[in-house]
């Protein structure tokens, strides 16, 4: 019978920045001193063609190290030591994060000083904290987008996908659908195939959804639950698009 707590420790792990395959594969290596890879993707569920990329990214991360030999054996770093620096590089996006946040906040009030008398529309913003309100809101703003949509999804939030009639419209139209998907995206081809250009990144802070560089909805969790937030603002969705465009950037790019 699997271990009850497997499924908590693989979340946990997932949630100080760990993609699945790489919670996967550092949960298995703890088991032993040591693993050739091939025994490691079959012990962890991994595949084996992915499995010399997540153990190099385990290494980098200072997570894993490597015993070259006859055959190269891979070791966890000691338990303590590697939730450290995981916990590190979470406190370091963090900082990053609030620095971008001050920024957004700057760039906004400018905006709304600046449309203080306006008699134009005020901002629409709603705040959703139920599922289904979510998933509704999130169709909606894909099926309302005609030049763009970029989508930034963690892991565990594929919801936040569209689908491939979607993808498809929008890139017959001429638009363009950039999905950036937190760990593996091989099963994203039907998407590729419809128009979307795919890339995978390592860790994902927030999920987003922008729709035409104006409507934007931001999934924001904690280990209370998840909210989320649609807003209707230029100054707001440029903020956020060009946090999308970096990590798009730094981001890999799938064959």
């Amino acid at each position: 019978m699997p271990d009850p707590s497997l499924h908590l420790h693989l979340h946990r792990m997932v949630a100080l920045g760990l993609n699945t395959y790489e919670a996967k594969a550092y949960l298995a290596l703890v088991l032993r001193e040591s693993w050739a890879a091939s025994d490691l993707a079959s012990q962890a569920g991994i595949p084996r063609q992915r499995i010399y990329d997540v153990l190099s990214r385990l290494m980098q991360r200072g997570l894993a190290r490597d015993r070259p030999g006859r055959v190269t054996r891979y070791s966890a770093t000691d338990p303590e030591t590697a939730i450290q620096r995981l916990i590190a590089v979470q406190r370091e996006e963090l900082e990053e994060l609030s620095t971008r946040s001050r920024d957004l906040a700057l760039t906004l009030r400018q905006a709304w000083e600046r449309g203080q008398g306006e008699s134009e529309e005020p901002v629409r913003a709603e705040v959703l904290r139920e599922a289904a309100l979510a998933a509704g809101r999130t169709r909606e703003l894909v099926d309302s987008a005609r030049a763009e949509l970029c989508v930034l999804v963690p892991a565990q939030e594929g919801w936040l996908l569209p689908d491939a009639v979607a993808v498809a419209r929008l890139h017959e139209g001429g638009g363009l659908v950039r999905l950036l998907v937190q760990g593996p995206v091989e099963h994203l081809g039907g998407l590729r195939d419809a128009g979307a250009q795919v890339r995978s990144t390592d860790h994902a802070g927030m999920g987003l959804v922008l729709a035409d560089r104006l409507a934007v909805l931001v999934r924001l969790t904690s280990a209370a639950g998840a909210t989320d937030l649609v807003v209707e603002h230029e100054a707001m969705a440029a903020s956020l698009q060009v946090t999308f465009d970096e990590a798009w950037e730094r981001a890999t790019q799938q064959a």
